[in-house]
C-alpha cells in the first residue's frame, strides 16, 4: 500500500492489511496514536501504537558483576590494600598488591588462579541476543590510550582476560576471567621531601566490552599494585647496618634491639642467619618468622661480658615472599660490635688505723688508688652515717682516673669527743664506689675499714694531799 495513502474503500465484508513501520534513531520508548473515522459516523476509532528501541547490552551494576565491592577505600595501610574488589567511590576493581614475576602460563593452576585470577559476571540484560568482544585499552593505539595521573599503563599489561568472544542469549549469564600479573614495582618519591619513603604506584587498564549493534562500549576500570618483599631494619646506629653494644663491664648484660619493619603491601618470611656462628657471649631472641604489611617486629640481641676481649661479627638478615616463588630481597649484612673489659686496681689498704688520737687533734691517713685498667674509671666516697661524716673527711670525695693514673686519696679523722671506733667489712660506713669512666655503671663497692681511738690528754698529782716543806 501507499504511505501516503490515508482512505480506503471496503465493499462489505471486505477487509485490509494495514501495515505500521517503526524506525528510530534514538534509544528510548515511544507512543503514538493512529485514529480512524467512517463516514457517516461520528465515532473515531482509535489505535494505540507503543515501540521501545534499545540495543543490545550487558549489565553495567557492581553488584551483579562483581562479587566484592566496597563503598571507599580506606585511608590506610594496611587496611587500604584492597584484594579483588569494586571500589564504588573510585569505579575501579582493584586486584590489589601481587607479587611480581610469577608466569601468566601457569594462571590455570588452582593456587595461581586463587591469588592471580577473578572472574566478572557478565549477564546479558537487554532484550535480544548479542555477540560481544572483550579487549583491554593498553592493546589500542597509543594515543588512544592515556594513563591516568596516579596510574601506570604499560605497553605490556599485566592483565589477561578469557574468552574473548562471548554470546549470550537474553537473561544468560556467562564469567569472563581476568587475571593480572605485574612483573615489576614501580614506585615515584613522595612529594612531602620530609617523607623519605617511596610511594608505590598501581598498573591501571580497562576491559572494554565491544557489543555487536550498540555503538557505546562497556568499560570496566581495573589495577593491581606490583609488590615485591621489602624489610627495613632500624638498629642504634645513623646507618641502621650495624648494632653498637656500649663497654661492657664484665659479668654484667647489654641488650639491643633490631626492628624489622613491613615496608611492602605482602606478606613477607625473613630469617637471620650465621647465628649459630656467634660466640656464646651473643643471643638473638628471635630467627625468623612471618611480617605482614606494616607490621613490625623487635628481635632483642643480647651480649654477656664473659671475658675482656672485643668482638666483631656479623647476621644476615634474608627475606623472601611466602608464596615461595624465590623473590627475594637483597640480603642485608647486620655488623654486631661489642667489647667485654674488666676494671683493675692496685692492692689497695682497706683498713685504715688511726691508733690513739687526742681529741680536738685531727689525723690523716692516704689511700694510694691507680687505675691500671684499659680505660678511664670515676671513683667517689660514700657515708650514710651523720656521725661518720662529722669525724671524717676525704679529699678528693670523687675523681676520675685515666689509664694508668694514680691519686693518693687523704682521709682525715678529727673527733670532738671521745671515742672508740673499729670496723670490719661488714659494719663500715665509708664505701668506695668504682665507676666505668664513660657511662658511670657501677662496678663495685669497696669498704674501707677503720680503727680509732680518740681521747683527752690525762694527768695524775702525787701526793694526793699537801705537801709541808717544813721550816726553811
Amino acid at each position: 500500500m501507499n504511505q501516503k495513502q490515508t482512505r480506503w474503500i471496503l465493499d462489505p465484508k471486505e477487509s485490509k492489511k494495514l501495515y505500521v513501520k517503526f524506525f528510530s534513531k534514538k534509544v528510548g520508548d515511544f507512543n503514538q496514536i493512529l485514529e480512524f473515522e467512517i463516514v457517516g459516523s461520528y465515532r473515531p476509532f482509535r489505535l494505540n501504537l507503543h515501540g521501545t528501541c534499545v540495543f543490545p547490552m550487558i549489565s553495567t551494576n557492581p553488584r551483579n558483576v562483581f562479587l566484592s565491592q566496597k563503598r571507599i577505600r580506606p585511608p590506610t595501610a594496611p587496611e587500604s590494600y584492597l584484594s579483588k574488589c569494586y571500589v564504588n567511590s573510585e569505579g575501579t576493581f582493584d586486584f590489589g598488591p601481587l607479587l611480581i614475576k610469577k608466569d601468566p602460563e601457569k594462571r590455570n593452576d588452582e593456587l595461581v588462579k586463587k591469588m592471580n585470577g577473578t572472574f566478572f559476571q557478565i549477564t546479558n540484560n537487554g532484550r535480544y541476543k548479542l555477540d560481544a568482544n572483550f579487549l583491554l585499552k593498553s592493546s589500542l593505539p597509543l594515543e588512544e590510550r592515556l594513563a591516568g595521573d596516579e596510574g601506570i599503563l604499560p605497553d605490556k599489561s599485566p592483565f589477561i582476560m578469557e574468552p574473548q568472544e562471548m554470546t549470550l542469549a537474553v537473561g544468560e549469564t556467562k564469567n569472563l576471567n581476568v587475571y593480572a600479573f605485574p612483573q615489576d614495582a614501580p614506585t615515584k618519591n613522595a612529594e612531602d621531601p620530609t617523607n623519605l619513603t617511596p610511594i608505590q604506584l598501581p598498573f591501571q587498564d580497562q576491559v572494554i566490552a565491544l557489543i555487536k549493534d550498540n555503538p557505546n562500549p562497556v568499560i570496566f576500570p581495573v589495577q593491581c599494585l606490583g609488590a615485591k618483599p621489602i624489610v627495613s631494619v632500624t638498629t642504634n646506629t645513623e646507618n641502621n647496618d650495624k648494632i653498637t653494644f656500649e663497654r661492657t663491664l664484665l659479668t654484667l648484660v647489654n641488650e639491643k634491639t633490631i626492628k624489622l619493619k613491613n615496608e611492602c603491601a605482602i606478606p613477607v618470611k625473613w630469617r637471620l642467619t650465621g647465628v649459630d656462628k656467634l660466640p656464646e657471649e651473643f643471643e638473638v631472641s628471635l630467627t625468623e618468622g612471618r611480617l605482614e604489611p606494616t607490621k613490625v617486629v623487635e628481635v632483642n640481641v643480647t651480649f654477656k661480658a664473659m671475658m675482656e676481649k672485643k668482638f666483631a661479627e656479623n647476621i644476615v638478615l634474608e627475606v623472601e615472599d611466602v608464596e615461595d616463588y624465590g623473590i627475594k630481597q637483597d640480603n642485608k649484612v647486620i655488623a654486631l660490635e661489642a667489647e667485654a673489659f674488666k676494671i683493675s686496681l692496685n692492692e689497695m689498704t682497706q683498713e685504715l688505723d688511726f691508733e690513739a688520737v687526742r681529741v680536738g687533734e685531727p689525723k690523716i691517713l692516704s689511700i694510694p688508688l691507680k687505675n691500671q685498667g684499659m680505660y678511664p674509671i670515676k671513683f667517689n666516697f660514700s657515708m650514710n652515717k651523720e656521725s661518720t661524716k662529722e669525724c671524717f673527711v676525704i679529699e678528693p670525695q670523687e675523681d676520675r682516673l685515666e689509664p694508668g693514673q694514680e691519686r693518693d686519696i687523704k682521709v682525715k679523722f678529727l673527733s670532738k669527743k671521745e671515742m672508740k671506733l673499729r670496723t670490719s667489712t661488714g659494719t663500715s660506713d665509708i664505701m668506695l664506689n668504682i665507676l666505668e669512666g664513660e657511662y658511670n655503671v657501677k662496678f663495685n663497692s669497696i669498704p674501707i675499714c677503720v680503727s680509732v681511738n680518740a681521747v683527752f690528754s690525762k694527768y695524775s698529782i702525787s701526793p694526793l694531799r699537801n705537801i709541808n716543806f717544813g721550816p726553811m
